[in-house]
């Protein structure tokens, strides 16, 4: 038993016994650095040579950013996998750090399929508020069969930014939960008491990054037959990535049967079976991910030559790479995934029929009003234009910023409270991510094809 009453393995007097040298004046866990650090630079030569192809060719910021991000990933992996070998009492807090970086890649690959899909943040509400909504039928594992469902895809695409970003948040609070409750001795990674902070770092860890895996992956298959998206080879990129996830956790379950089977000695110990082996291990496979990334993601289709309606030039190397490196984008994700989860709570509380429920549904007759979707124009300028359905009688007053609503029998003013946050809707602030729910319509816009009932006011 450890100070804090933690069960330690039946061999861990064996961990911190004197190793002896193995071949010549190494033993195992020099050899393993070695072999570690090689690879890792091994790793980082393959993948900065990719990453500076991309800020040599920085066409597509909002694209290559995340691209940069993601390659990044196994030169991070491999040199703290390296250097958790160097000193095995560090490597206990090393591990969390490595992992820290796995949501902030995936929030990156999500981040990338949405500029593959609606690259203009302006219009990018209006798209998937019209795009057909494709509701699977399983949500896990995820499947290419599903039911057609009105309403549009707005929700959807919410609530799967929140999905992903809210993992990038809850693995950031888990990690510092891991380090702090380690160094106090209340972590117990041999045990799964509910007493320790163990399993239930790990339950919350692992339940979060299921979810958001599946999303991502739900994502692909959404759009994996449109032209515009398979053409960046979005599958080779998830699969990618799922590698990379699935091999540590394979292995960090391969190796945690082996502790308690394989008998240490001074040549191999404890430590060297723990730490030692799996990092070398991680070391290695990073090399093949490096060379994987520069298939999976190649430079040369952001090159000038090859971008047949370059909006600006290509940006400075040293620019692009400061754009790389400012986590902005990520930050603000975090809080906007936090914002628009709480906003979806305090509008379910304020009003049953909002909040996560679908849109586009017009409730029965005597039910609460609901805000129609605008109609299928694009965003076509910043000022807010006044439209108003045709045909229709309308009764009482608007509340400003809000179209009439339907309400089974006609149309009347929307059962809000007047200046409420209304959560779920859109603000200036979602505006810039291109979050915003409805997009504006420019004065002169309206398309006189457009059902009536699909128009929305804003004022």
């Amino acid at each position: 038993m450890s100070d804090a009453g933690c069960p330690l393995p039946s061999n861990w007097e064996e961990y911190g016994v004197n190793p002896v040298d193995i071949v010549g004046p190494f033993t195992l866990q020099q050899l393993l650095f070695i072999f570690s650090i090689s690879c890792a630079g091994i790793t980082t030569l393959i993948s900065i040579f990719l990453i500076i192809k991309h800020l040599h060719r920085y066409t597509e910021p909002k694209q290559q950013r995340q691209i940069v991000r993601i390659v990044f990933f196994p030169v991070l992996f491999a040199t703290l996998s390296a250097l958790s070998i160097l000193n095995y009492d560090a490597a206990k807090y090393m591990q969390p750090l490595i992992a820290l970086y796995e949501p902030f890649a995936l929030a990156a690959l999500f981040l990338l399929y949405i500029e593959h899909v609606a690259p203009d943040e302006n219009a990018r509400s209006a798209f998937f508020a019209t795009l057909e909504y494709r509701r699977p039928r399983r949500k896990f594992p995820p499947t290419t069969k599903y039911t057609v469902v009105p309403g549009g895809s707005q929700r959807w695409y919410r609530v799967s930014f929140i999905i992903v970003f809210l993992f990038v948040n809850v693995s950031t609070i888990m990690t510092i939960v891991e380090l702090v409750t380690e160094a106090t001795d209340h972590y117990c990674e041999e045990s799964w008491s509910p007493k320790y902070a163990h399993i239930w770092v790990e339950v919350i860890t692992t339940v979060f990054l299921v979810s958001a895996v599946v999303t991502v992956v739900t994502f692909y298959i959404r759009f994996h037959k449109e032209p515009e998206f398979s053409i960046h080879k979005p599958g080779l990129k998830i699969l990618s990535f799922k590698l990379i996830v699935f091999l540590n956790f394979l292995q960090s379950i391969i190796f945690a049967i082996l502790l308690g089977q394989i008998e240490t000695s001074q040549k191999m110990t404890g430590y060297d079976l723990k730490y030692g082996i799996p990092a070398a291990l991680v070391a290695f496979e990073q090399i093949l991910f490096a060379v994987f990334f520069h298939y999976v993601f190649r430079s040369r289709e952001y090159h000038e030559t090859a971008k047949k309606n370059l909006i600006a030039p290509r940006m400075g190397t040293f620019r692009a790479a400061a754009n790389v490196f400012n986590p902005t984008d990520l930050l603000v994700g975090m809080f906007t995934a936090v914002k628009l989860l709480f906003g979806a709570f305090r509008s379910s509380a304020g009003n049953p029929q909002s909040g996560f429920e679908a849109r586009g549904q017009r409730p029965e007759h005597g039910r609460s009003a609901y805000l129609e979707p605008m109609s299928q124009q694009p965003y076509s300028g910043s000022t807010p234009a006044r439209t108003q359905p045709t045909d229709i009688t309308v009764t009482g007053a608007q509340e400003t910023g809000y179209s009439n609503a339907y309400t089974g029998g006609g149309y009347a003013p929307p059962a809000y409270p007047p200046n409420a946050a209304h959560g779920w809707y859109a603000d200036a602030g979602d505006e810039g991510l291109g979050m915003n729910l409805y997009a504006y319509v420019g004065a002169g816009s309206r398309d006189s094809s457009v059902d009536a009932t699909s128009t929305r006011q804003m004022v």
